[in-house]
Parts: structure tokens; sequence; C-alpha cells
């Protein structure tokens, strides 16, 4: 099972228009037909890891098997009526999947404004570490891998992403949150 870790973009759909799941659908579909022929650790992290993390064509074809590969998204696998109990059991599907993807491309929140600016909210990576739940999912995530898991792919759009160390997702951030995830 492979876990997406998002910041919902709209107070009762993790997703409205579409942009988080084009994201996610377009770098698995480059992954699973070898477009990418590797993904590494960002040159940046790689300096700090001691270990340097490369996932080859075959093992993203292996993880990609339509036969053996299921997708946890929250917004999609938990029914609306259950959706408080859905959440307080996130951690155990982290904990149980194989491979965890932290989905954070650019996008606008449909219902939050920014208290700054008075527009709609722009989500990105820097909000996504700010948020309690995204924050317990990763933590959770390396918390419960073994010593031959790969780090957490993050994916910043289609074509930009890369492996992450869950420890760098959130260092030096306030943490927040929000009711029912809005």
């Amino acid at each position: 099972m492979i876990y997406i870790s998002h910041e919902w973009v709209g107070r009762d759909h993790p997703d409205p228009d579409g942009t988080q799941m084009y994201h996610l659908l377009l770098l698995l579909e480059r992954l699973r037909t070898q477009e990418v022929p590797r993904v590494e650790l960002d040159a940046v992290i790689r300096m700090y890891y001691p270990k340097n993390t490369t996932m080859t064509t075959k093992q993203w074809c292996d993880l990609l098997s339509s036969e053996k590969t299921y997708i946890w998204y929250d917004g999609f696998c938990v029914p609306r009526s259950k959706r408080e109990d859905g959440f307080f059991s996130i951690p155990a599907y982290v904990a149980r999947s194989q491979f965890s993807i932290a989905l954070v491309p650019g996008c606008t929140h449909f219902d939050r404004i920014d208290p700054r600016t008075q527009r709609k909210m722009n989500l990105c990576y820097r909000t996504y570490r700010g948020r309690a739940q995204c924050v317990l999912e990763m933590i959770v995530a390396c918390l419960s891998r073994t010593e031959s898991s790969k780090p957490v792919l993050l994916v910043r759009s289609g074509t930009f992403f890369f492996l992450e160390v869950a420890q760098t997702l959130f260092t030096d951030h306030d943490i927040y949150t929000y009711d029912n995830r809005y």
C-alpha cells in the first residue's frame, strides 16, 4: 500500500478542482512507464544524510505493480459519515503502508483566507509542514519504517519530485491545526 499524505485544499473536499490528483497521477504514470530512470535524495539532503538512497526504475515498477499495489488517499478512502473515526485511524494506515508520498504541489485553498493578505491561502511545502495532521503522518512514517525502507517521496509537482528524509519534513516550523482539517 502507498500512503498519500497531503494538505486538504477545501473544507469539505480534499481536492475540489483536482490539482493535487493531477500531479499525483502524472507522477505515478511517469514512474510506471519508466520515463524517470531513478529518483534520488535532494542534493542538499545528500550532504547531511549519510545513506545515499536511490530508487531505480525496476523498484518503481515493482512498487507500482497493479496486481499488488493499493493507494490510500484519505478523502477518497474514508466515507464522509465516518470521517472523524477515519482520521483517528490514519496512523495505523501509515504504519501498514510500504511507502509514503508527501503530495505538496502549489495550489490555492478553496476556503481558507490568509490573515495577512485577506486572499485565499496559497498552499505549498511550507504550509504542509505546518499542519499537525501532516506532521503526524510523517512522524508515523518515519517511526514505522525498517532499515531497508525508503524515505518519503516528496512531490512538488508531477515533474518535480525527490526522495526526502522524513526528519527534514518538519524542522524549524511552527505547527498549527484547524478543526476538521480546515
